[in-house]
């Protein structure tokens, strides 16, 4: 996965969630140059709760101390980020933001019992998935239908269907992302999988065009937008699924160039790396691509790569759509 990541000139990746001590042991192969890819950042297993178990590395707590213990334990391991999951309440979500801030490392949230809103006001780092699927971000009636119908974290339709993108709810979701500087991850790949497998469904269709407006809004309130797939969910290609993720952020309605700079710099700026890499400046790491045509004029250009510069080295022609 690695390598093919690099294959199609990624140089970079965020790992928020594996096995603790064999993804801190990867990312250091790949540094020592043992293994071969992009520069690897990694969180642990992820912090959950016995409520919304899921078939992941996880490990459930119910109390704020075994919070704690664990993102001591996993600081000691040395992560670079602890992933919190979607069984964690505002208390034990505060609990590990506070521990975490102590270890002086990053928290990333796949979150439902507790909203976006919460979250960035309790200093979380970083929010993953643009679909922000949590109750507590619907207006009180419909998170009645929400629970009556049995819904959960994983019920990206049903929210879809009941939120309300111009309600006061997502206009305090937004302003406290953008007031907190908390970037977003929204991983589109994963909600065009879901809305626009097998055939033609109007409502889908409705789904997924909240989806992008969504994205939008968030952009063009000033929120750090991120690039990343979730791969290997879905079937994802490794690389060749971050293209496809530039296009759908530009489906979105953002402009091509702001897609770059969300692969690129905003990145960057989000690892705190953007002293090293992330633009071409002198000084920096080189990383960046050579490509045969002008993403500017099509965002899908940026499949069109000649050469990959990693870390000041020519690592070879790209997989690309011409192949």
């Amino acid at each position: 996965m690695l390598g093919m990541l690099l294959d199609y000139g990624v140089t970079t990746v965020r790992n928020p969630g594996g096995p603790t001590n064999e993804t801190v042991r990867l990312r250091g192969e790949v540094l020592n140059g043992t293994i071969s890819g992009p520069e690897v950042f990694t969180a642990g297993r992820l912090l959950n709760t016995p409520e919304f178990p899921v078939p992941f590395v996880e490990k459930q707590f119910t109390t704020e101390e075994g919070v704690r213990e664990e993102v001591r334990h996993q600081a000691a391991a040395g992560v670079d980020y602890i992933k919190l999951y979607v069984g964690l309440k505002p208390d034990l979500v505060k609990a590990a933001i506070d521990e975490a801030q102590r270890q002086e490392i990053k928290v990333i949230g796949h979150l439902y019992l507790t909203s976006w809103t919460d979250a960035a006001n309790l200093g979380i780092d970083f929010l993953t998935h643009g679909v922000p699927v949590s109750p507590f971000l619907l207006p009180e009636d419909k998170q009645t239908i929400f629970n009556r119908t049995g819904g959960g974290p994983f019920d990206h339709s049903l929210w879809l269907d009941l939120v309300d993108l111009n309600s006061t709810e997502i206009s305090n979701m937004i302003d406290s992302l953008v007031q907190n500087q908390i970037p977003v991850d929204p991983t589109l790949n994963v909600y065009e999988a879901i809305l626009k497998q097998g055939s033609y469904d109007p409502q889908n269709e409705q789904r997924w065009n909240k989806v992008l407006q969504l994205t939008k809004m968030m952009h063009e309130s000033g929120v750090k937008i991120l690039s990343g797939t979730d791969i290997p969910n879905f079937g994802f290609v490794p690389g060749e699924s971050l293209h496809h993720e530039l296009k759908l952020l530009a489906d979105a309605g953002i402009k091509p160039m702001d897609v770059i700079k969300i692969a690129t710099k905003n990145g960057a700026e989000a690892l705190h790396i953007i002293n090293q890499t992330g633009t071409i400046e002198p000084g920096k790491q080189a990383d960046f691509l050579i490509l045969s045509s002008n993403p500017i004029e099509d965002i899908e250009n940026v499949k069109r790569v000649e050469t990959i510069i990693s870390n000041g080295k020519v690592i070879g022609k790209s997989i690309n759509d011409n192949d």
